[in-house]
């Protein structure tokens, strides 16, 4: 009671408009005195935001990876996105797997997952080794294309002499 009146007159009439949890013989004694337990969750339920899973679902399938993401960082967010959807007869890794697949920047990568059938660790294991050997091909091409550079550079000066 100490709640309502703390809160104010608006939040007494919104207790006083919604209907009791509880059932008979509780539900009077409720109606006489209104523990703090119960009149927050009371109020929770009727300020909170209701949960629609159309809406997760939705928000789920709307998630894609930024260019420069690595898959287990996806992965991860969308793991965190999956939570808050249902899945009736879907579980939510062959979801965040079926997303993964359909969002992949590197077409050989996904063209192997679709050829074979892989579980979702074994996809992310796949993505990571193949991310990781895309970053050193990368670093190893651009030290070879530096050392080229130097010689061709080398190459085009005109020798000078001694003077």
């Amino acid at each position: 009671m100490a709640l309502l009146i703390y809160a104010g007159i608006q939040v007494e009439d919104i207790h006083d408009s919604l209907l009791y949890p509880l059932q008979g013989r509780q539900a009077f004694f409720f109606f006489l005195w209104t523990d703090y337990r119960q009149l927050k969750e009371k109020l929770n339920q009727y300020s909170l935001p209701r949960k629609s899973n159309d809406f997760a679902l939705f928000e789920l399938m709307r998630v894609k990876p930024e260019e420069s993401e690595r898959t287990g960082n996806y992965a991860a967010i969308l793991r965190k996105a999956a939570g808050k959807c249902d899945f009736a007869n879907w579980l939510a890794h062959k979801m965040i797997k079926c997303l993964i697949i359909s969002n992949l920047h590197d077409d050989q990568l996904r063209l192997i997952c679709l050829q074979k059938e892989l579980t979702l660790d074994q996809l992310l294991m796949k993505a990571r080794k193949r991310e990781d050997a895309m970053a050193m091909n990368e670093v190893m091409h651009k030290k070879d294309g530096e050392k080229e550079k130097l010689n061709r550079g080398k190459q085009r000066q005109p020798f000078k002499g001694p003077y």
